[in-house]
């Protein structure tokens, strides 16, 4: 699952990507040209960020990571009910808003987009009224 979501955010912001693989340990880790290892899905992710940001740091940098490990806690979480509280909160985040950090698309909205789409698939149309602004925001996303 983590290797396509990797690949569609090197795809989307253009961003090369070395090799990815999986430890022993079946972790994901992506091996760059210099032959540098690193190793996890928030770490690779977090590398792609300073890759895209890199003369930008300010608030939002740090938000778009706070909303990294939002995801990697999101998609390491078994528990369909803390899914379900997740998506509560996430729900009421966007109450005002259009993205999650900013006012553009960020790579912080690509990751929890991705983290989330699979519970947001599992959704009836009746179960995603209880999420209506998650439901905008993914529907946008997915857009």
């Amino acid at each position: 699952m983590c290797e396509q979501e990797i690949q569609r955010l090197s795809d989307y912001f253009k961003l090369p990507i070395g090799i990815l693989s999986y430890t022993e340990d079946n972790i994901i880790q992506m091996t760059n040209a210099d032959k540098t290892k690193i190793v996890g899905f928030s770490s690779i992710v977090n590398f792609m960020h300073n890759q895209i940001e890199k003369e930008n740091i300010d608030e939002d940098f740090y938000l778009t990571k706070q909303f990294f490990d939002y995801a990697n806690v999101f998609i390491r979480s078994t528990s369909k009910r803390d899914k379900y509280a997740a998506c509560l909160e996430l729900n009421s985040f966007l109450e005002t808003r259009s993205y999650l950090v900013g006012q553009r698309l960020t790579l912080a909205d690509l990751v929890v987009f991705y983290a989330i789409s699979d519970i947001m698939a599992q959704l009836s149309p009746l179960e995603k009224e209880n999420y209506l602004n998650l439901s905008r925001w993914f529907d946008h996303i997915h857009g």
